[in-house]
């Protein structure tokens, strides 16, 4: 990627990207870390402990690895699918609302 946004800086002297790959550097190892994946995934299930609809995967830390997070399977819908959550009547804006006002 580095070597990609260089070469692209060669051609066009306004391109001003290095910023993305420094952040790529210091977010990548940490979102392919998944036991730190797994940490906040339960901080997001206290977070939203309160819907009653929503729920969080539980974490099997005993077979978990940094390169392996052994989860429970839940069956459900994706955030983005807007038909499933209108057919569960999940209403998307006070999820939204409460997880922001719990990060204040």
């Amino acid at each position: 990627m580095e070597i990609l946004v260089l070469a692209v800086k060669q051609i066009f002297p306004d391109f001003e990207f290095m910023w993305l790959v420094e952040e790529a550097k210091k977010n990548l190892p940490l979102e392919l870390d998944f036991l730190n994946e797994g940490r906040n995934a339960e901080k997001v299930a206290h977070m939203l402990r309160c819907f009653d609809f929503l729920k969080v995967p539980k974490i099997h830390w005993e077979l978990s690895t940094r390169r392996v997070l052994f989860m429970e399977f839940m069956e459900g819908g994706q955030v983005n699918d807007k038909a499933y959550m209108e057919r569960n009547c999940i209403n998307v804006n006070e999820v939204l609302y409460y997880a922001i006002a719990q990060n204040k």
